[in-house]
């Protein structure tokens, strides 16, 4: 199995820089969160913290 982490660095998806770089992109209310050890498949990765997310994610965009 490969490393996740080290294939979201390669294709820019780690958390390096954290969200500022893309920060100015977004026109809503924004969230970011990182999660170690997780690849791209956040639901099966963190199973937990998606089914919070969800909810907020909701919520924020009614707002």
């Amino acid at each position: 199995m490969r490393d996740r982490r080290a294939f979201g660095k390669a294709v820019g998806a780690g958390a390096t820089g954290g969200h500022a770089s893309y920060r100015d992109k977004d026109t809503g209310p924004f969230v970011h969160r990182t999660l170690k050890g997780v690849g791209h498949k956040v639901p099966q990765g963190a199973p937990a913290a998606f089914a919070r997310a969800v909810p907020e994610a909701e919520r924020m965009a009614r707002a």
